[in-house]
C-alpha cells in the first residue's frame, strides 16, 4: 500500500513538472514574439519642424511636403521619393509643418498647421486648437496662394508620319494646367491638331487638318458638392469647318454628383455669349453673335492605379445661323509607363447641327471625327 502511494506522489511530481516547463515554454516563446513584432515595427521619428510628415496605413513614413489634398487624393512631395500620390483612405497620420488651408463641409475654411490621426483632425489656430472628424474633410491647400506647388500640369504630343506614294505627317498637341486651392479650381486646355499631305511625284502639300481649342475657367466651391464657375472662356477655331473663330465667355454653376477616391461625375450648365467669325461667307454674314446655353459634364474613373478613363461632353445651344446644336466629346483611357509618363488613347467629336454654307455653295459635314495616341508628361 505504502510502495503504491509512493508511485502515486511520484507520478504526480512528473506531471507537475511537465506542467511547469511547458508554461514556462509558452511564456518564453510569448515574450520572443513580441520581442520580434516590437523589432520589426517602423519606428515613429522625431516629428521635426522643418518637414511635414506622412504615414501611410502599411506603416511606413515619409518626409517631405503636402502639396494638396483633393478628390480624396493627397499629394506629397517626398524629401527622398519625389512627388507622390496617396489615396486618402491610405493615410493614417499626418503632420504639417506650417499653416495649411483647409476646407471642411458647409463651406467652412480653417486655417492652421494640420494634424491628422485615427481618422481624427486639429488644426492648431491663433485661437487654440480645434478638433473635426474625417468626415467633415474636403480638401487641404497650403495657405501660402503664391506657391507654385499648387500648380499641375500634363503635355501630351501625338505624331503620325507615313512615307510612300504620298507622305502624310499628323501632329496633335494636348497642354494642360490646374491650380487647386481649399475652396477654389482654375483649369486651361490648349489642343491643336494639324496635318498635311505632300504628293510624292508633284511634290503639292495639301492640309486636311487645322484646328485649335482653348478651354478656360475658374471654379469656387459654395459647399462640398456645389460650385459656381465664376468665369469660362472657350476660342475654336478649324480653317474645314469654315471657322475663322469662335469665342465663348460666360459663367455656369456645377454640381459634383460623385467624388470618390476612384470615381469623379459632375454636371455643370449656364449662360454665354458668342462670337463666330467665318472664313468664307456671303458680304455682311462674317460674324455671327449668339447667346448660348452650355450643358457639360465630366466623368473619370480610376480603373487601376495605372489606368484611368475619362469622358468630357459639352453642349452648346445656339441660334440656328450659329449651327444651333454644337456638340464636343473627349473621351479614352490613360496607362501609366513609368514615374510621369503615359500612353493616352484619346477619340474626339465635334459635331455642328447646322453647318454654316461658304459662299461657293460648299457646306461642311456635320461631323468631325479623329484617335489618337500620344505620350504624355505629368509636372
Amino acid at each position: 500500500m505504502a510502495i503504491s502511494w509512493r508511485r502515486a506522489n511520484k507520478d504526480s511530481n512528473i506531471l507537475m513538472a511537465f506542467r511547469v516547463l511547458f508554461i514556462a515554454f509558452l511564456s518564453i516563446s510569448y515574450s520572443v514574439a513580441v520581442a520580434q513584432e516590437q523589432q520589426w515595427q517602423t519606428p515613429a521619428p522625431v516629428i521635426q519642424q522643418n518637414f511635414d510628415w506622412l504615414k501611410t496605413s502599411s506603416g511606413e513614413w515619409l518626409k517631405g511636403d503636402i502639396v494638396a489634398m483633393y478628390d480624396e487624393e493627397l499629394e506629397f512631395d517626398s524629401d527622398e521619393f519625389g512627388l507622390v500620390t496617396v489615396d486618402w483612405e491610405d493615410v493614417a497620420e499626418l503632420y504639417s509643418k506650417e499653416e495649411q488651408s483647409i476646407r471642411l463641409s458647409r463651406g467652412r475654411i480653417v486655417v492652421g498647421r494640420l494634424t491628422y490621426k485615427a481618422g481624427n483632425i486639429s488644426i492648431s489656430t491663433a485661437s487654440g486648437v480645434k478638433q473635426y472628424s474625417n468626415r467633415e474633410l474636403v480638401s487641404v491647400a497650403s495657405s501660402k496662394s503664391n506657391r507654385w506647388d499648387l500648380w499641375d500640369g500634363k503635355i501630351s504630343l501625338g505624331a503620325d508620319l507615313k512615307k510612300g506614294n504620298s507622305i502624310q505627317s499628323d501632329l496633335t498637341i494636348d497642354i494642360e494646367f490646374k491650380r487647386r486651392t481649399s475652396s477654389s479650381r482654375f483649369e486651361t486646355t490648349y489642343v491643336s491638331s494639324y496635318s498635311e499631305t505632300e504628293d510624292a511625284k508633284t511634290g503639292n502639300t495639301f492640309v486636311t487638318t487645322e484646328n485649335i481649342r482653348l478651354n478656360s475657367f475658374i471654379d469656387l466651391f459654395v459647399s462640398q458638392k456645389l460650385f459656381l464657375r465664376i468665369a469660362e472662356f472657350e476660342y475654336f477655331r478649324d480653317e474645314f469647318q469654315n471657322i475663322d473663330y469662335r469665342i465663348t465667355g460666360g459663367v455656369a454653376v456645377g454640381y459634383q454628383v460623385v467624388d470618390t477616391s476612384k470615381v469623379d461625375l459632375e454636371f455643370t450648365a449656364g449662360p454665354s455669349y458668342q462670337e463666330t467669325k467665318y472664313i468664307e461667307v456671303d458680304s455682311g454674314e462674317e460674324i455671327e453673335d449668339s447667346g448660348v446655353m452650355t450643358l457639360g459634364s465630366n466623368f473619370d474613373w480610376e480603373i487601376t492605379s495605372n489606368i484611368d478613363y475619362f469622358f468630357d461632353y459639352q453642349l452648346q445651344l445656339v441660334s440656328e445661323q450659329a449651327g444651333n446644336q454644337l456638340h464636343h466629346i473627349e473621351t479614352g483611357f490613360e496607362f501609366e509607363v513609368v514615374n510621369d509618363f503615359d500612353i493616352n488613347f484619346t477619340f474626339y467629336m465635334d459635331r455642328t447641327d447646322k453647318p454654316r454654307t461658304d459662299s461657293d455653295g460648299f457646306t461642311p459635314e456635320k461631323d468631325d471625327f479623329r484617335y489618337v495616341v500620344s505620350i504624355g508628361y505629368e509636372f
